[in-house]
């Protein structure tokens, strides 16, 4: 995640139920109170599979998540509390989804219940920045995945073109199977080979020339998409900019408000 959106993206919850203050059905702040809590959590037990493999979803996070209706990911070894990474990204995003709910039906409390023109010009301000920061943060975890993809098709075109340099005459060499699942998982063309000895994707030099030309057309691809989304997550960290100042602007001359207001959008 780039400088800019880490930057922003300071403090734990944000929106205008980032203020306790700031929101009047005391269910709904217990309610977004805990929702932060266990995403953080979630947060932070995922980061650990990463030297642990699996780690244990706590018993309260999964009372949260079932009584709010919200999706689990599918734990290891039937009815255990384990959970890999991909499981954690399914209750994350889940949380996430959540949260955000949550922090709309207060902005629109709060809307509601501002009288001053001025102040409720600057809370539209503020909850349109956060969602344009919520899009370039997007952006930024597509660009991040996109380069992880590039990386990875860069790999196995090279490991192609390499096996295809290796073939002299008639001869024919075989595409590892690590190839071979990659092709099917992004379903990129590698017709042309022959099937031997009863599993193997055997390809002569010339037959060699379809899976990289696919290779070569998911990279083209990818590139095209990563140089879109940059562009996307730059507009949209302009928006939160904009929108920013327009909140600051607008009640500049009241500090107390300003105070009030940097809390929702931090």
């Amino acid at each position: 995640m780039s400088a800019a959106i880490s930057t922003v993206n300071a403090g734990s919850p944000v929106g205008a139920a980032a203020a306790s203050d700031h929101i009047d059905d005391k269910n709904l702040q217990e309610n977004l109170n805990q929702c932060d809590k266990f995403l953080q959590e979630a947060i932070r037990l995922q980061k650990e599979t990463e030297i642990h493999s699996l780690t244990v979803i706590p018993d309260d996070m999964v009372k949260y998540m079932k009584k709010n209706m919200l999706t689990l990911g599918e734990p290891h070894w039937g009815g255990s509390s384990w959970f890999d990474k991909e499981n954690w990204n399914i209750t994350i995003n889940s949380l996430k989804a959540h949260r955000d709910l949550l922090l709309d039906q207060a902005d629109n409390i709060s809307i509601a219940n501002t009288k001053s023109p001025q102040y409720k010009f600057a809370l539209i301000q503020c909850i349109l920045a956060r969602k344009a920061r919520k899009g370039a943060e997007g952006y930024m975890d597509k660009l991040e995945k996109s380069k992880e993809e590039q990386k990875e098709v860069s790999r196995f075109l090279q490991e192609a073109q390499s096996i295809q340099g290796m073939i002299s005459g008639s001869g024919y060499k075989a595409m590892p199977l690590k190839m071979v699942e990659y092709m099917k998982k992004n379903k990129l063309d590698y017709s042309g080979g022959t099937i031997g000895d009863g599993f193997w994707n055997n390809y002569t030099k010339s037959q060699w020339d379809v899976p990289i030309n696919s290779l070569k057309a998911h990279q083209d691809q990818l590139t095209t998409s990563l140089q879109q989304d940059t562009l996307f997550a730059k507009e949209m960290l302009g928006q939160y900019s904009s929108f920013q100042q327009g909140a600051a602007s607008a009640v500049q001359d009241n500090n107390r408000v300003q105070l009030e207001l940097a809390r929702m959008i931090r």
